[in-house]
């Protein structure tokens, strides 16, 4: 946990991963007690972690495998959100490029409602 803007508790990835794990410990019907001391003993230990993976450890590779298959479902989305958005373009009518009269709202709407 870490203090934010105007002294606000904001929550870590870290500390929002051991919260889940709490909630899943109590809905298994484990005690809160009980919980802390299982995920306590879960965590890897502090002078243990280096904060390097080491080569040996897949978890790394698991990570990154997971970042590229989320960057290549964004893209996936972003090109679908673009298509979207030119057919929408499409149909919207250009507008005319001389200094012509344009019609009032009460005009437009009578425009759209009978189409005369």
């Amino acid at each position: 946990m870490v203090t934010g803007k105007q002294n606000a508790k904001l929550l870590t990835d870290e500390g929002l991963a051991l919260f889940d794990r709490l909630t899943q410990l109590e809905r298994e019907g484990i005690t809160t007690a009980t919980a802390v001391k299982i995920i306590t003993e879960e965590r890897p230990q502090a002078d243990k972690a280096t904060g390097k993976l080491s080569e040996s450890d897949g978890s790394a590779e698991r990570i990154i495998q997971l970042l590229e298959d989320r960057i290549t479902g964004l893209k996936r989305d972003k090109l679908y959100l673009q298509a979207k958005l030119d057919e929408a373009l499409a149909k919207v009518p250009a507008l005319t490029a001389g200094g012509g009269h344009q019609p009032s709202r009460w005009q437009a709407l009578r425009l759209a409602i009978l189409g005369r």
